[in-house]
């Protein structure tokens, strides 16, 4: 049989199948471009819901901010009228904080209501506290009120309702139209009212002396808060007794030989602010200085007991809370004696008692200091250093070459062709002869110490001393314990740091003496006076933040650092409350004084001044240099005139300048006597001064003065209450009381009018009592 083989002709299928696959990509590509064009065009439409919604939300917070600053205006009337009726009110036993909530919410409808129809709001005057910009969204046409006010009231039921409140936003390109329609309510802020927190700070003060407190002579006492400013309380003879909750002074606490001081009874703990506490001396007076103070003193630098036989006992707590210049571990300028607290006994025949503290922290060492040489001062490695513990860190004899000795003449010192390298062994050679010595030593081993000493004749000369120079804080704490350590090889130097103590420390009193159970904290050593073993030293704390002295913990530089920023805080205004800084000491402190602060001001003249020189029309009359306007008021309606209001315009220095409060009731324009009860002093009242302010006599109230309040045989006594009456006599007369018997205005808080400051207003949050109910979106 015959086979053939038949092939199929199959020429440009391959085009055709090219073709065909085009197509179809074609046709995927189509649809993918359709499909993200209606993406986009749906992801634009989305954008721009989103935006007008946005806009339509920012316009709704532009509302409740204009609603929260109108309620901030009626929190301000609010406040100044209640505290007009405070004491009325109180006696009445009406409940303040209800009162307050009832008109608070009664005047901010009044507010709301201006120029509307009743029961309704003006929207006009929601628009005026709005940016430009949101105003045109704001189409509410309703407008009406809802309130809830109930004067026995006192709950999430007092309100005030705003009703359908409508934001439009429209998109003039494509009318993408937002709408939003909510009620807004508004509550009371339920603010809570107290003796200690509806008047300002200082009504609690007896004296807040711009400059100094300055106790004279005679036996004085102050039963209630001082403030001091720059020049401190310095008790110059005669006795100063204080009895406080508050003791504030941007300088020293000081006594001089022959005063007293005591700070405290026992029966009150003050808080105790100051720079320094110290006794010093009073020209060749050799008699006891004595400084007594029972309660919790922070001091920014050191206890300095200067004065010979001072006898100075505290007990309480005890924080000397600068451990340097920035209170940081990293800061390079650690040795500064300018910065660091400590306690230091400096005159002869001394007592410090320390036996009635709990806690003693003192963050900083004692220095030796160099007025001669470098500010920072030689650091010792104590944090309690007694004047004869110097002789500790000299350079001994047999460390010094080169025919030097300690101390030498200035010239001496000078003809040395290296300085101290050419007077002091090099570190090896130390180490050869104590190598626990050279351990602690840096390089160079010594600083030089220039010291002025005078001759007989009038004459001086200068003196070098050479002192250890030590590789940080640490190795100066081991030097310390070392140099004075109880054993054979020490026990001469031991002896020799024993003996010359007692001629500091008086070997009958109370010496250096501290409960051996004190809770201590130290960057320094830490020793007291043993009966037994005279002076051993303490046992650090296990929680002791200075276990390493050069690298104190975090935890507590930061609680130290509050203090400090707490002590600037009400250094600038009395309280640490509603003062914004975090200084941690004052640069300059005569900057920003506590009477600016307190006392009107236009520019750099006091509202005093300024009225003081326009003279009787307001009130103001000659008493030698100083102007003065004193006036007798009656705060509780009852018996007639019982306070005296006086302004005295008096700055400068000089005898002639001085105020003596006795001339209230004499003097150019005397005042009779008060109708008040026996009890009480017959001088009560405020006395404002520009300048320094003397007083010798009993005094209720309060006494602020632009320089020094001068105490001599004085009683003053704060009287909270009766300054507030009178506070409230000034807010009920405020506005028809002739100028002449006008006083609140001098006051920095009410300068501008009673409203002007609505103290505790600062502190409520007044968007968190704006809410929104009923809110919907495009319901429509």
């Amino acid at each position: 049989m015959k086979e053939t083989n038949c092939k199929k002709k199959n020429q440009g299928s391959t085009l055709l199948m090219v073709v065909v696959a085009i197509a179809f990509i074609g046709m995927l590509s189509s649809i993918v471009l359709s499909i993200s064009m209606i993406n986009f065009q749906m992801k634009t439409i989305d954008l721009q819901s989103k935006k007008n919604f946005y806009t339509a939300e920012e316009t709704m917070q532009e509302i409740k901010g204009s609603l929260g600053e109108l309620s901030a205006k009626a929190m301000e009337e609010t406040y100044a009228e209640v505290l007009s009726k405070y004491s009325n009110l109180t006696e009445s036993g009406t409940c303040i904080s209800e009162y307050f909530d009832f008109r608070f919410l009664t005047n901010l409808k009044d507010l709301l209501e201006a120029g509307a129809s009743l029961g309704q709001y003006n929207a006009d005057t929601i628009r005026s506290h709005m940016c430009k910009e949101a105003r045109t969204n704001f189409v509410s046409s309703n407008n009406t009120m809802d309130a809830q006010v109930m004067a026995s009231r006192r709950d999430k039921h007092m309100n005030l309702k705003l009703k359908d409140i409508e934001i439009e936003c429209k998109d003039a390109n494509t009318g993408q139209k937002t709408t939003i329609k909510t009620d807004i309510i508004i509550y009371s802020p339920g603010m809570t009212f107290s003796t200690t927190s509806a008047y300002p700070e200082f009504t609690k003060y007896a004296v807040v002396a711009n400059q100094q407190l300055d106790s004279q002579i005679g036996n004085n006492t102050i039963n209630g808060d001082v403030y001091a400013g720059a020049n401190g309380v310095i008790s110059v003879g005669g006795t100063l007794s204080i009895v406080c909750n508050s003791l504030i002074t941007r300088g020293n606490i000081e006594t001089q030989n022959d005063a007293k001081l005591t700070i405290g009874d026992g029966s009150k703990t003050p808080d105790v602010y100051a720079e320094n506490i110290c006794t010093t001396k009073k020209g060749t007076n050799t008699n006891p200085a004595e400084l007594t103070i029972n309660g919790n003193c922070f001091v920014s630098n050191d206890l300095v007991l200067n004065a010979p036989k001072s006898n100075v006992a505290i007990s309480g707590n005890y924080t000397g809370f600068s451990y340097n210049k920035t209170n940081s571990a990293d800061d390079d300028d650690k040795n500064n004696a300018d910065f660091s607290s400590s306690i230091l006994v400096n005159g002869k025949g001394s007592s410090l008692n320390l036996n009635g503290l709990q806690s003693l922290y003192l963050a900083g060492r004692s220095y030796i200091s160099n007025s001669s040489g470098p500010s920072a001062g030689i650091p010792m490695g104590q944090s309690i250093g007694v004047k004869s513990n110097q002789t500790l860190y000299l350079v001994p004899e047999k460390y010094l070459i080169n025919n030097a000795h300690n101390p030498m003449t200035a010239p001496e010192f000078d003809a040395l062709p290296y300085g101290v390298i050419s007077a002091v062994m090099p570190k090896s050679d130390i180490a050869m002869i104590d190598p626990t010595l050279a351990s602690f030593l840096s390089d160079p081993v010594a600083t030089t110490y220039r010291y002025v000493v005078p001759l007989s004749g009038g004459s001086t000369a200068e003196l070098v001393y050479f002192y250890w120079n030590f590789v940080d804080g640490k190795a100066a704490n081991d030097f310390f314990e070392y140099s004075i350590r109880n054993n054979e090889e020490n026990h001469s130097k031991y002896e020799v740091f024993k003996e010359q103590m007692d001629n500091y420390i008086d070997p009958s009193g109370s010496r250096i003496s501290i409960n051996s159970n004190i809770i201590q904290k130290n960057a320094g050593s830490l020793f007291r006076y043993d009966s037994t073993n005279g002076y051993v030293k303490m046992s650090d704390s296990v929680t002791n933040p200075f276990a390493n002295p050069d690298n104190p913990d975090d935890t507590s530089l930061q609680q130290l650092n509050k203090i400090a920023n707490t002590y600037v805080k009400k250094q600038l205004n009395l309280s640490a409350v509603n003062v914004t800084t975090t200084d941690l000491r004052l640069a300059d402190k005569t900057q920003n004084p506590i009477f600016e602060s307190l006392i009107s001001y236009n520019s750099t003249q006091s509202l005093i001044a300024e009225e003081a020189a326009i003279g009787s029309d307001k009130g103001f009359n000659d008493e030698g240099s100083a102007k003065v306007k004193k006036f007798a008021i009656d705060v509780d309606g009852v018996s007639g005139d019982d306070a005296y209001i006086v302004i005295v315009d008096n700055p400068g220095s000089g005898s002639s300048n001085i105020f003596n409060i006795s001339s209230i009731q004499s003097g150019a324009n005397p005042l009779g006597g008060l109708a008040t009860d026996a009890s009480k002093a017959a001088l009560r009242g405020i006395i404002i001064a520009t300048g320094d302010v003397q007083v010798n006599t009993a005094f209720d109230g309060l006494i602020i003065a632009g320089g020094k309040v001068m105490l001599g045989n004085s009683q003053l006594r704060a009287d909270p209450q009766l300054v507030r009456q009178i506070l409230d006599y000034g807010f009920r007369n405020y506005y028809t009381t002739p100028a002449q018997y006008q006083f609140l205005h001098y006051f920095k808080q009410y300068q501008y009018g009673v409203g002007s400051k609505s103290g505790n207003s600062g502190t409520v949050d007044i968007a968190t009592n704006i809410v929104y109910e009923n809110w919907t979106k495009n319901a429509d």
